[in-house]
């Protein structure tokens, strides 16, 4: 095989699963190709590469038989025993406590989501189930998922009939193995309560998209990824970083290999380092993709990823006269838009209403509470304090929006939904709660509802600039320049029209010449 063809299926195998195809293995990926162009009866590796290269069943089915040969298959119970005390000792405590104190101030079933991602056959995923059924002598009380992953179905397979040899418990003391397995003949069977408690799933960490409701990888309590990026090229590495981050909740542990993430720009995770390992925590921010400016569009090193400040976008809707709970003026509202100086914007705890009534003495008090605990993330005494405050007053739209926030930042997502859909019967004209739908459809990865929901928001306000700009995010990950690239202009056309030095309002106080800096490096690409 010539080099510029070998290089095209290095390229091919990379694009496909991430892996990276070293100098020194190129000779054995060679004769592992030909292994499988033999065993199909294809004389030309040309017609192999049309065969991996083109979508079709008969692709499919290549694939999973080729990674059979690519992929490194080596596991075994208790694999890193420093990362497992910090697991066992800090980590999962901490997890556990966390929702046991949500199941008894919010009356949220308790429940924790752990997820080992290239699993191989299963003896990481197992190792997990024994860490929490040693922590949790009630954990058939929790709503519990472990679930282990790879791309190689055949050790998927293996994972899930859960019988092992002695090689796989050279790390392990004879009475842990004792207790979980069954020994018949040489092989030893785990114990069923354990196996149920694992669920094991094919898994390709480029192609498959994730968060994903369908296959249970989503709000992730902690993901483990250990010895899987050591495989990977950097672009794929940064690409699956990604995802993971989307697909934890906030606070959501990350775990990989030792040293696995050198080089990586990893600031979206809060890095934790112990004796035994260093790990990363997901910050309560949005992932913030580049630039100073990026940053300092959203504030986000700053804020909640939802909190009532802070519009999932690089700023706020540049019409906004009173707050952020401002109602966008009627599209026939005579009193226009000032551009001429900074948007004037009331302190956070004040709010404008969808009446014409006074705010009663009462409902001032609670509802600058409520602010003022959500300021302080006491989350649990603010639903408390909006309960309190929608029994006198069930019609109040900033309080259900606030409640709806909140219940986001738990991910809660369904409850933070009925709570959006409460705010908007009550103020259908309202941009607020479409833009926190929109970002909770983002961070399920729902990508087409996600849009759906600010071209809603453009509906509403043709000007709401913080939606051209999410649109053209969305657009840029999707790799649709063509669409991406005319939301950003739209943008540019209203920011243009703008003072060069006048701002664009709170919270980034950005001036109009640094967005239009920004826009223009990214109209260029």
């Amino acid at each position: 095989m010539n080099e510029i063809l070998l290089e095209k299926f290095i390229h091919l195998i990379s694009q496909y699963t991430g892996l990276q195809i070293r100098p020194q293995d190129r000779k054995f990926f060679s004769q592992k190709l030909g292994v499988r162009m033999k065993s199909l009866k294809i004389s030309y590796p040309e017609k192999y590469y049309e065969l991996l290269d083109y979508p079709s069943p008969e692709s499919q089915k290549e694939w999973r038989e080729l990674i059979l040969h690519l992929t490194v298959t080596e596991s075994y119970f208790w694999r890193d025993k420093g990362q497992l005390e910090i697991l066992h000792n800090i980590i999962l405590p901490e997890l556990i406590e966390t929702k046991k104190i949500a199941c008894q101030t919010l009356g949220i079933p308790k429940s924790l989501r752990l997820w080992s991602a290239g699993c191989s056959t299963g003896e990481e995923p197992y190792s997990l189930a024994m860490l929490v059924k040693e922590l949790l002598p009630d954990w058939q009380e929790w709503n519990l998922l472990i679930l282990g992953t790879d791309i190689n179905e055949e050790v998927m397979e293996k994972a899930r009939r859960g019988i092992y040899s002695d090689w796989s418990f050279r790390q392990v003391d004879s009475h842990i193995k004792n207790q979980h397995f069954i020994q018949k003949n040489n092989e030893w069977y785990i114990n069923d309560d354990l196996r149920n408690m694992v669920k094991f799933r094919r898994n390709n960490l480029i192609q498959d998209e994730f968060p994903n409701f369908t296959d249970e990888i989503y709000n992730m309590d902690l993901i483990i990824c250990r010895n899987v990026f050591v495989y990977f090229d950097t672009i794929s590495i940064a690409k699956v970083l990604k995802k993971f981050y989307h697909t934890l909740r906030v606070g959501g542990y990350l775990i990989t290999g030792h040293a696995e993430l050198h080089g990586q720009h990893i600031e979206y995770f809060q890095t934790k380092i112990f004796p035994e390992s260093v790990v990363y925590q997901r910050r309560e921010c949005d992932f913030c993709e580049i630039s100073h400016v990026r940053k300092s569009l959203s504030t986000l090193d700053e804020m909640d990823l939802f909190a009532p400040r802070l519009l999932d976008s690089p700023l706020d809707s540049i019409k906004a006269e009173n707050n952020l709970f401002a109602i966008p003026h009627s599209k026939n509202s005579n009193s226009g838009n000032d551009f001429t100086s900074e948007p004037k914007i009331n302190h956070p705890t004040m709010m404008t209403y969808s009446s014409d009534k006074i705010p009663q003495k009462k409902e001032v008090i609670l509802w600058e509470e409520a602010q003022d605990l959500f300021e302080n993330k006491a989350y649990n005494e603010v639903l408390k304090k909006l309960e309190d405050l929608l029994k006198l007053f069930p019609h109040h739209f900033e309080a259900y929006y606030l409640k709806a926030q909140v219940y986001a930042n738990l991910g809660e997502y369904n409850q933070a939904n009925e709570c959006c859909q409460q705010a908007i019967k009550l103020n259908p004209l309202s941009e607020m709660p479409y833009y926190l739908l929109a970002h909770i459809a983002e961070e399920k990865g729902e990508l087409e509802e996600a849009k759906n929901l600010l071209k809603r928001i453009i509906y509403l306000d043709p000007t709401a600039l913080s939606a051209y700009f999410k649109l053209g995010d969305i657009y840029e990950r999707e790799e649709d320049i063509k669409r991406s690239q005319k939301m950003y202009r739209i943008a540019w056309d209203i920011v243009q029209k703008l003072p060069p030095d006048s701002f664009l309002g709170y919270p980034s106080h950005l001036k109009v010449r640094e967005m239009l800096n920004y826009l223009e490096k990214v109209l260029q690409k």
